[in-house]
């Protein structure tokens, strides 16, 4: 293995670990995200749910997280195929454990007046054409998001080299 290479398995191994340790954390951190959700006022919680339907937060968490896949999928290519598979079969099927972790969020940081209001919107014409688009321009956006980032890589380590910093 040459010198260059160990830095990438060090961090591919490094970006592996991570994920099981953050997946660990959210299942271990789901049961007090649930107590949380609980503890949110009944009627606050509902119009959260509602207002989380009304804009599709799930599917959209859904579409974001699958436009990253293929760029996951490419830098950790030593996880196997059906990981990724089962992954997604998963995405699908748990939805509702999702709008369960963002009661608690929403309660934190919007009234439920705002809440109200912001139901108000995504009930009328031009909220449901945001809902609508929502999809897309998240998709994009990440895309975009990609691009960029990839630009001021390249930027950066041409800038580095002009100055006898070389990335390998």
């Amino acid at each position: 293995m040459t010198v260059s290479a160990r830095p990438r398995v060090a961090r591919r191994s490094g970006l592996l670990v991570s994920a099981i340790l953050l997946a660990i954390g959210l299942v271990n951190g789901t049961a007090a995200w649930a107590q949380q959700a609980a503890a949110v006022e009944p009627e606050k919680a509902a119009a959260i749910r509602q207002l989380l339907t009304l804009t599709q937060a799930s599917e959209l968490m859904v579409t974001s997280i699958e436009t990253s896949l293929p760029a996951q999928k490419a830098a950790n290519p030593e996880i196997p195929e059906e990981f990724w598979d089962e992954f997604e079969r998963r995405l699908q099927v748990d939805l509702g454990r999702f709008i369960e972790l963002l009661i608690p969020l929403y309660d934190k940081y919007l009234t439920l007046d705002e809440i109200r209001q912001l139901i108000e919107f995504y009930q009328s014409p031009l909220g449901q054409r945001l809902v609508e688009v929502q999809p897309q321009l998240a998709a994009e956006s990440m895309l975009a998001g990609q691009q960029w980032g990839a630009q001021l890589g390249s930027e950066v380590a041409a800038d580095l080299a002009k100055q006898g910093i070389v990335i390998r």
